[in-house]
């Protein structure tokens, strides 16, 4: 093989293995999140609940739509678990919840908290009956992680956040 054509391919290779590894550290194969998925909306997103009304069943979990009780809740850094309900308002409304189940370290909570104060709506809570370590919801979107991925995180509240139903 003449030389022009193998220094050209080694530089070649060179450039490929460097995008590929740009690629997986933001969210590629190695991401610790899946792919995002759009969920079905929820026959009953029509319905608003009264407080102290019996918690629908839903049918996703954590949901991503369904009867949602309307009002004012707090958002950012949160310590208690959000209600369902709830958390479909505050979906409704736009936020993006990311949640964290109790095997989540407290270095990964930490990263998930400078998350939430670093990114309009999104807000940050506790849940210990996930699917996965850690789940990302918006209205009729989820993304499930194993750990934290804040490069993954970022790309889903840039496209969900504010854009409610």
């Amino acid at each position: 093989m003449p030389r022009r054509l193998s220094v050209g391919l080694v530089a070649l290779a060179a450039l490929v293995t460097t995008s590929t590894a740009a690629c997986s550290s933001s969210g590629g194969s190695d991401s610790a999140c899946a792919p995002e998925v759009r969920e079905r909306l929820d026959p009953n997103s029509i319905q608003h609940l009264l407080p102290g009304a019996p918690i629908p069943s839903y049918e996703t979990h954590p949901p991503t739509s369904g009867a949602h009780q309307v009002g004012a809740w707090p958002t950012g850094v949160l310590t208690d678990p959000i209600r369902d309900p709830v958390q479909v308002a505050m979906l409704e409304g736009g936020e993006v919840l990311v949640q964290y189940g109790p095997g989540v370290a407290a270095a990964e909570r930490r990263d998930l908290e400078a998350f939430a104060r670093r990114n309009a709506h999104v807000t940050v809570a506790p849940n210990e009956n996930l699917p996965t370590a850690i789940v990302a919801t918006a209205w009729t979107y989820k993304q499930t992680c194993t750990a934290v991925d804040t490069g993954a995180l970022g790309r889903f509240v840039r496209a969900h956040a504010g854009k409610g139903a």
